[in-house]
């Protein structure tokens, strides 16, 4: 009685009804209609036109103002769902079932069915009280995104040698996902600079075949990798990981002989 629905990964077409908005998790392939017995998605709100935070600084004796900046705050997407059960104990079942998927998982990638070539990176921030009393009602839980951008599953996968520029359409600045650089010949100390001055340098001598893997978001904290082995030492200390980006047309500067081998960059979008 208590079984999962379907277990197996669901892609767009095989499950006609399941909803056009059921969120995904990418972990697993699977939206929590398939996990959790009367559980649907009913309407997603937060998903389109990114609400921008403009600062304008007024001046007491002059009409109008003096544009700043602009900036994209966080963005909440908040999930309306059914959930429908025959008796109180089925109920409940359902609803650890929900709770476990949506918290065991503190921050996480997810998609929607209509838009599956797209992901997002979120946690749950707030839930709805579900109506007292009932085997069945209405609810939301709000997901919030820190990063308001999504970002594509297959990122473009450049490469380049001393100076190259970004011809892909990538259209906002973003960081890339992953450096690799191969060497040519004996180099000492090498960095990548992109054409705002953000550099990354690497310490230590290398030579053919070396190869150095820089992860600029690396989740484990290594950020630099020699032959796939963690290697921060080699990192050096005033590396400007966290602020090096390209956009379209972006000009970079490798120095030394070496060649970036792959540059893996998805190009985010609102």
């Amino acid at each position: 009685m208590y079984s999962f629905r379907n277990l197996e990964k669901v892609t767009n077409d095989e499950d006609v009804f399941l909803p056009t908005e059921s969120m995904f998790f990418m972990d697993n392939d699977l939206p929590l209609e398939s996990i959790i017995e009367g559980y649907q998605t009913v309407q997603v709100t937060g998903r389109e036109l990114a609400t921008p935070e403009t600062n304008i600084q007024e001046k007491e004796f002059f009409n109008g103002g003096t544009y700043v900046n602009r900036r994209m705050p966080t963005r909440e997407i908040k999930i309306k769902y059914l959930l429908a059960a025959k008796d109180s104990t089925e109920f409940r079942y359902s609803f650890r079932l929900l709770n476990q998927q949506l918290f065991t998982r503190e921050v996480f990638k997810f998609y929607f069915k209509d838009e599956p070539e797209y992901y997002w990176i979120g946690a749950v921030s707030a839930v709805e009280e579900f109506p007292a009393g009932r085997n069945q009602g209405f609810s939301t839980f709000t997901i919030t995104c820190v990063d308001p951008f999504k970002y594509p599953k297959n990122p473009y996968q450049i490469t380049g040698e001393r100076e190259f520029t970004i011809d892909e359409d990538i259209p906002y600045l973003t960081a890339p996902e992953r450096i690799l650089i191969h060497y040519t010949e004996e180099t000492s100390s090498t960095y990548i600079r992109d054409d705002m001055g953000h550099e990354i340098t690497i310490k230590g001598t290398f030579a053919p075949p070396d190869e150095i893997e820089i992860i600029p978001n690396d989740p484990l904290k290594n950020f630099v990798y020699f032959y796939s082995n963690p290697a921060p030492e080699r990192l050096y200390y005033m590396s400007q990981l966290q602020s090096f980006q390209v956009k379209k047309g972006s000009k970079l500067l490798l120095s030394g002989k070496a060649t970036v081998t792959t540059l893996t960059v998805g190009a985010k979008q609102l």
